[in-house]
């Protein structure tokens, strides 16, 4: 089950903004501020000629609140048609905090949705729109008393979707942290909320799905963070406050955190996957995908998910000093490794009473005092010395290399490389990690293809894999090829930091 949970919000509007907009004595800390950028790049007021006719009076009235519409857009738009939408997104933003009418039938969502389609369909429009909210949250004098706590909470959602210009980023960066570092401002909590999600987006790219009206109407209401349980496998779980921005690398660490992963080398092993238990799928997500994504995506289609940790490369030997971790990597191995290990026509051969009585006189044979966890470990260790322990097997339909083809064959992925098993004479040779240098994967008329570049820079070849898992097949070969570099030296488990 997924909750929200309020963040605490300083709200007393007695401290002013007009500092953080006005201060300008060319010191270092005093560079950057909103009046000097729109000194720069607003329009200049009608009365003005040269930009040496701006005056504090026109500076400040360019970059604080106003109760009316604006007839033309903030920055030097040339262009008439981006004029006109400027003007419209102000009306929005206005409609959102309440200082303007809704239209008939029109939501706060609507709102959401049209500011942020405005900025997607038109980036040159996102420092203007990131302008007109720094103007309207600064010293907001609005009747509304809503008017600042939404301005605040819409410049966050806007934060966590678009990255502002690079000229425009200074400024930006040290109106956030100055709105953010002061406990005795107006809403200094969600200044600080806005600075995460824009550092984050320049970091990961941003939100990509449109956030539902359920999150539209929590954030709005201050709620901005969701309680969302992770799974291990096993059944174990862990419920992770998630907020807008969160991606799965963050999900990861804290997960690999609580079974005793401390090294970000080693956490860079694993891997958060998204399960969808009625369709009976599971697809490994990317560090960088952002959770809340994930859940509307899936909410939207009406589908049942769950979030579970895995570990999806085995570089850094086994960890036995932790239960929770030796529950976690049982469990999974004896998923993935031991379901199916006996072959079918093995398992004909006797009756399922003749099977019962050698299990029977083998659990007879094991010592009764021993923890299920100690039985556990055990039987990792043994596993553990497998020739293939940790690999994984994906089926592909050919692997083409030169004059040779596999046919039907399990490729092997570990931390020594490729390795294709088969039962044709046609063997391909092992590929060492070190030797994969890129991938390809595309699709003709009759299949689905990927590419592999393998060699060294000046003396290299294409192996070519007919499959339909050329993604997962990329995305195992990079995270392997990742660590490895990283480990390089390390291979008896120490930490490398």
């Amino acid at each position: 089950m997924i909750v929200y949970a309020y963040l605490k919000e300083f709200t007393d509007r007695a401290a002013s903004d007009e500092d953080v907009i006005l201060d300008s004595d060319g010191k270092d800390g005093s560079k950057f501020t909103m009046a000097q950028f729109a000194k720069l790049y607003f329009r200049q007021p009608r009365h003005a000629s040269k930009e040496k006719d701006w005056t504090w009076k026109d500076l400040t009235e360019k970059v604080k609140f106003t109760l009316r519409p604006i007839p033309h857009s903030l920055l030097k738009l040339e262009d008439g048609d981006l004029d006109k939408i400027a003007q419209d997104s102000f009306l929005c933003i206005m409609r959102y905090m309440g200082d303007e009418s809704l239209k008939r039938g029109q939501t706060l969502t609507d709102c959401v949705y049209e500011l942020l389609t405005i900025c997607h369909q038109n980036p040159r429009m996102r420092d203007e729109v990131f302008c007109q909210i720094v103007k309207q949250v600064t010293n907001n004098r609005s009747p509304k008393t809503h008017s600042a706590s939404r301005g605040w909470r819409l410049f966050s959602i806007l934060c966590a979707y678009f990255e502002c210009s690079l000229v425009f980023k200074p400024y930006l960066f040290k109106y956030l942290n100055d709105m953010a570092s002061n406990p005795s401002r107006a809403f200094y909590g969600t200044a600080s909320t806005c600075l995460q999600n824009l550092t984050k987006t320049f970091k990961y790219g941003g939100r990509k799905e449109l956030l539902n009206g359920a999150e539209v109407a929590a954030i709005t209401v201050g709620k901005t963070l969701r309680h969302i349980v992770y799974y291990f496998p096993g059944g174990h779980k862990q419920l992770i406050s998630t907020s807008t921005v969160t991606v799965a690398e963050e999900i990861i660490q804290e997960m690999c955190q609580e079974i005793n992963i401390l090294s970000s080398a080693e956490q860079q092993e694993f891997c958060l996957c998204v399960v969808l238990p009625k369709e009976e799928t599971m697809k490994m997500i990317s560090n960088d995908e952002y959770i809340l994504d994930i859940c509307t995506s899936m909410e939207m289609n009406n589908k049942e998910y769950l979030f579970i940790l895995k570990r999806t490369v085995w570089i850094h030997p086994l960890r036995l000093d932790n239960d929770l971790y030796i529950d976690f990597m049982f469990f999974q191995v004896s998923q993935e490794q031991v379901v199916n290990l006996v072959p079918k026509s093995v398992l004909a051969e006797r009756t399922n009473a003749q099977w019962a009585d050698r299990i029977n006189i083998k659990l007879e044979s094991i010592n009764r005092e021993m923890t299920a966890v100690a039985a556990r470990q055990k039987f990792l260790e043994s596993l553990s010395k497998w020739p293939l322990f940790g690999s994984q097997f994906i089926f592909i339909f050919d692997a083409v290399d030169g004059d040779k083809h596999t046919g039907d064959c399990l490729l092997v992925i570990n931390k020594h490389g490729l390795k294709f098993l088969n039962t044709s004479n046609q063997s391909i040779p092992d590929i060492p990690l070190t030797q994969i240098l890129t991938t390809n994967k595309y699709e003709t008329e009759s299949g689905s293809f990927l590419d592999i570049k393998v060699g060294k820079l000046l003396d290299k070849r294409t192996l070519t894999l007919e499959t339909d898992k050329g993604n997962e097949i990329s995305r195992l070969m990079g995270q392997y090829i990742y660590v490895d570099s990283k480990n390089r030296g390390y291979i008896d488990g120490g930490n490398p930091e």
